[in-house]
């Protein structure tokens, strides 16, 4: 039987569905920035693409912060590795979690304070501005 919660032999079925399916969403989100940025203007597939980057983005986010209570209720169950290669999986680990907060709360600041405003799958969080906050925008690029 499928074990839901981490073990000290195995990563439980809640957090290896976190880790594959952010992965996924990861990979989906980084594939939207790449062809904003490599497509023309004006192209149908450029703008599909970006349509949904920031509302994945708002997911991705929510998501970490779940994963990352799921992690900290399962911290004593989990696998760990000791000696010089775990102390590097627990650096590189803190610093991409560090990354997937900060970026994405840079990004909400940044609309927060902007001319287009921020929705998230359809709800206004932030409205429209009718000028940008400068300092805002200055952080969220």
């Amino acid at each position: 039987m499928t074990q839901f919660v981490d073990s000290p032999h195995r990563y439980g079925l809640v957090t290896r569905i976190f880790h594959w399916g952010m992965a996924l969403l990861f990979a989906a989100q980084f594939a939207s920035a790449a062809a904003h940025w490599a497509l023309p203007r004006e192209n149908a597939l450029r703008d599909t693409l970006w349509s949904y980057h920031f509302n994945l983005g708002a997911t991705l986010l929510l998501l970490v912060l779940l994963r990352g209570v799921w992690g900290l209720w399962n911290l004593r169950h989990r696998p760990s590795e000791s000696g010089l290669m775990g102390s590097a999986a627990k650096a590189g680990h803190a610093a991409l979690y560090a990354l997937m907060i900060i970026v994405p709360a840079l990004k909400i600041i940044g609309s927060a304070g902007s001319t287009r405003g921020f929705s998230y799958l359809g709800l206004q969080i932030f409205p429209a501005r009718e000028t940008a906050i400068a300092w805002t925008n200055t952080i969220s690029e």
